[in-house]
């Protein structure tokens, strides 16, 4: 494995910890994270493309114009993490766990929730077109101005 990770590398992030880490302008491209714990860390301007996280922690994070393509989340978790202006396209969240998380001008197109909780989400100027919310749970979260067009709400609460 190489000293420094440059974009556009096949990366299997395993058990890996990055504390204030920044990922400017980097493209992952199938990437794996399992049990990967970002914290502190800034994605800008970062995409990532059939990526893979499993079991990892996104905590008090800033993704600014972050696009996530196929991207699947099962089980992670963002905890104060910040979405401004970020993208996520056709996007799938299994037992995904939101706390504390500001989704500002963040879009989620045909992304799909499922068994996904919010807790104190702010979710202002959001745009949630085309969104499949499945057994999802939003406990004292904030709308204002989010967009729901087309969205899908199946046993939600």
């Amino acid at each position: 494995m190489p000293d420094v990770l440059t974009p556009h590398m096949l990366v299997p992030f395993v058990d890996a910890t990055f504390v204030e880490a920044i990922f400017a302008d980097a493209t992952f491209v199938d990437t794996t994270c399992v049990d990967a714990k970002f914290v502190d860390a800034t994605f800008g301007d970062a995409t990532f493309v059939d990526g893979t996280f499993v079991d990892a922690t996104f905590g008090e994070g800033i993704l600014v114009n972050a696009t996530f393509v196929d991207a699947t989340f099962v089980d992670a978790t963002f905890v104060d993490a910040t979405f401004v202006d970020t993208t996520f396209v056709d996007a799938t969240c299994v037992g995904a766990t939101f706390v504390d998380v500001t989704f500002g001008d963040a879009t989620f197109g045909d992304t799909s929730f499922v068994d996904g909780t919010f807790y104190y989400a702010t979710c202002v100027d959001a745009t949630f077109v085309g969104a499949t919310f499945v057994h999802a749970t939003f406990v004292d979260t904030t709308y204002g101005d989010a967009i729901f067009a087309d969205a899908k709400f199946v046993n939600t609460t």
